[in-house]
């Protein structure tokens, strides 16, 4: 495909371009060079512009910052933890998975488990049926939590975990059933 231009396009760009050099030198038009420089003064003012606006925005930030640690202060005793202090203490958020333990005063009185203790624990505080005001609570893998409740369900009796048949607490597997586990040679347990 031929992209040049023909005889009468040819004529018609050297007649434009004429015309324009002409409306310059005349002073109808800018030159190339003071557009561009008028350009560069126009971004370079506009740039300055932004660089205040934002000045005056970090500054009203940190007035604020002191109004609002003067009120922390006068109201708590302490002032705010700056964004880049918050920020380097960050941890990343991931469930535990294990056996927990909700104890009132000096008694356990709930065992659990739970791939996400954080999560269990907070449908415990709705729940009117066990009272506690601290939590423990112990790691493990997923494929131990059965047991591993079970172990501990048998050993302290919490009184919120209701009664199983034969008068022990409720747990996932009974102390015969433990046995078994561990007298067998499979190490696997079926409920």
């Amino acid at each position: 495909m031929n992209t040049a231009p023909d005889g009468k396009e040819e004529s018609a760009l050297r007649a434009g371009t004429r015309r324009y050099w002409e409306e310059v030198r005349s002073g109808l038009r800018k030159p190339p060079r003071v557009i561009a420089k008028e350009n560069r003064e126009k971004a370079q003012l506009e740039f300055y512009e932004l660089v205040r606006k934002q000045k005056e925005a970090e500054d009203r930030l940190a007035n604020q910052h002191e109004v609002l640690n003067l009120k922390s202060e006068a109201l708590t005793g302490r002032v705010l933890a700056s964004k880049q202090s918050i920020l380097a203490a960050s941890q990343p958020f991931t469930p535990v998975t294990g056996v927990y333990f909700l104890v009132q005063g000096n008694v356990i009185a709930y065992i659990g488990q739970s791939v996400s203790i954080q999560a269990r624990i907070r449908t415990h505080q709705t729940d009117a049926k066990v009272l506690f005001d601290a939590v423990a609570y112990v790691p493990c893998v997923q494929e131990d939590l059965d047991i591993l409740e079970s172990l501990y369900i048998h050993m302290f009796q919490p009184p919120c975990n209701g009664g199983a048949t034969g008068g022990g607490k409720a747990a996932p597997f009974s102390m015969t059933q433990i046995a078994e586990l561990a007298l067998s040679s499979k190490g696997k347990l079926t409920k």
